[in-house]
């Protein structure tokens, strides 16, 4: 997959510098004799015309001058033309590349669960702030070519270019991962079968409120379950009208549940912010993961995991 991203940059900073061509060829246009000499032919010819129509040298210097004039305000709107174009082309890349790096981020050796990508982003918006387009170009393509030497992952893949590194890591994510997404997929269950309208009527609005401005800024359009913070299951489930109504009968007994989550979140934690497991964590969350999966498959629910 690094790979691929490579190429996609390499081909942007090819397209970044054939408009850089391009712009260099407008600006070669207005400081070459060729405009000048045309407004000065069309100038005399118009000039010509109109001294000899008129019959009045007076006439045909007004005539020249108009031309002459109107010839370098047609030069001047195709430069101005050709510049917008390359602006709008400009805008486009960018929009891509900042598609691009909001997916990746630096494998630096000092790499984090959350990533650098906004690093990333930052510098790209600031290199479009610039206030000459000359200048936007030049720097983006000096900066994409930096990123063509990094060793770039996508964001999806940190948490196993990470466990890669750390011991019981590799065992540790995928783990958790199993819990927290049969969790996540027993509470969207539940309680879509009390309601439709299960976010808005069933969720504490502390939690709601959360997991809604955190899915607005990431914009990218998941179920809202999945902007809810680890400890925040568990106010979900324990909700009295939710625990009766929904869960009870999965979980069977609310502090068991607490009890097996809330000794999950240290191990959470400790992925998120790539510092060494606990110890025991390993043995914990094997023990915990097993447990939490079969309550939730006894129930005839279906549990996709990654470690059956």
């Amino acid at each position: 997959m690094s790979a691929e991203i490579q190429s996609n940059i390499g081909n942007i900073v090819t397209r970044l510098q054939l408009l850089n061509q391009r712009l260099h060829s407008i600006a070669g246009i207005r400081r070459s004799p060729g405009p000048a000499v045309g407004r000065e032919l069309i100038g005399e010819a118009v000039g010509l015309i109109a001294e000899e129509f008129f019959e009045s040298s007076r006439a045909g210097d007004m005539g020249y001058s108009l031309a002459k004039n109107w010839a370098a305000q047609q030069q001047t709107e195709q430069v101005r033309i050709q510049k917008a174009n390359v602006e709008y082309e400009f805008r486009q890349i960018t929009d891509q590349v900042l598609d691009i790096l909001s997916k990746v981020s630096i494998d630096d050796g000092s790499l984090r669960t959350l990533g650098n990508s906004s690093r990333l982003v930052g510098r790209m918006n600031r290199i479009a702030g610039f206030v000459r387009i000359e200048t936007r170009i030049l720097r983006a393509i000096q900066f994409l070519q930096s990123l063509q030497r990094e060793r770039l992952v996508l964001n999806s893949a940190i948490p196993e270019v990470i466990a890669a590194r750390r011991p019981g890591y590799q065992e540790a994510y995928p783990l958790l991962r199993d819990v927290e997404n049969a969790v996540r997929g027993v509470i969207e269950e539940r309680l879509t079968q009390l309601s439709s309208n299960w976010w808005s009527e069933r969720i504490p609005e502390d939690v709601r409120l959360r997991a809604e401005e955190r899915r607005e800024k990431d914009g990218d359009g998941l179920s809202f379950i999945y902007y809810v913070d680890f400890p925040d299951y568990l106010k979900i489930i324990r909700k009295k009208d939710n625990w009766r109504d929904a869960f009870a009968g999965v979980f069977r007994d609310d502090e068991w549940i607490s009890v097996k989550l809330r000794e999950l979140e240290p191990i959470r934690n400790a992925l998120a912010h790539s510092r060494p497991l606990p110890p025991g964590s390993l043995d914990r969350l094997r023990v915990n993961w097993k447990d939490i999966l079969s309550r939730i498959k006894g129930q005839g629910m279906r549990v996709m995991v990654e470690n059956p």
